[in-house]
């Protein structure tokens, strides 16, 4: 199970939020390839890069802070946030992204993401955020009419390669994943998935692993790396490095 710390950047600066809320914006770094270098340098291989500007707006502005990452780190990147043309699909497979997130295209435009998973195989996820029940699209700011199991099912069929489920009530909240959700997303879910939203200690890594699903391929990590709760040396350890 892989385990990915997360760099989420808003104006070219290494920020997390609360909910997804842009008002509750906390600054981490203003050098993102500072933090992303200490993952690199402590053995970790994958990171997921988040575009805050693009996922609020549908139009990424952080692709330069990006390719910095990849040429001057050597991590392996997935990315997300605002990725809804083919051509913005092509400029980050080309840049070096080891796997592109779709999140609000999968709703608005499938045979675009359709193509992409044609061109591109399995490195083309799917960006699944979970409201309550629904799938929440255009930075949180929309919930989607389909159900999550029908979404998954039609993204099955396209050849989509995993899924980055979040729990938006968890995440950036510290409050700890809500592992009925997680279980009930596995159910429905006939493609393997990453874990996101609420981790707040390596505790609650260990008991996603208990929960020994066979569809949940990996966590992702953010706010509690940033505040101290779960350390690099940990990260690094549960991320096979050490």
């Amino acid at each position: 199970m892989e385990i990915i710390p997360a760099i989420d950047v808003y104006d070219g600066e290494c920020v997390r939020l609360s909910k997804g809320r842009l008002e509750e914006k906390t600054v981490y770094s203003k050098d993102p390839l500072e933090i992303a270098g200490k993952f690199a340098d402590a053995g970790i291989k994958l990171i997921h890069f988040v575009d805050l500007n693009g996922a609020f707006t549908g139009i990424p502005s952080n692709f330069g802070v990006l390719e910095r990452i990849i040429s001057e780190t050597g991590l392996k990147v997935e990315t997300g946030g605002g990725i809804r043309d083919l051509k913005t699909v092509r400029s980050y497979m080309t840049s070096g992204v080891e796997r592109v997130v779709l999140g609000s295209a999968l709703v608005s435009d499938l045979s675009m993401a359709e193509k992409a998973a044609s061109l591109y195989g399995k490195r083309i996820y799917a960006g699944i955020d979970i409201y309550r029940g629904k799938v929440a699209v255009k930075g949180w700011k929309e919930l989607a009419e389909a159900p999550p199991a029908e979404l998954l099912a039609v993204l099955k069929k396209a050849g989509i390669g995993g899924v980055i489920y979040t729990d938006i009530d968890r995440d950036g909240m510290l409050s700890g994943p809500s592992m009925d959700n997680i279980k009930a997303f596995a159910a429905m879910s006939p493609l393997d998935f990453i874990v996101s939203g609420g981790i707040k200690s390596a505790a609650n890594l260990d008991e996603i692993m208990a929960l020994n699903l066979p569809n949940i391929s990996g966590i992702i990590v953010g706010k509690a790396y940033y505040n101290g709760d779960i350390s690099l040396e940990e990260l690094s350890r549960y991320s096979g490095a050490l």
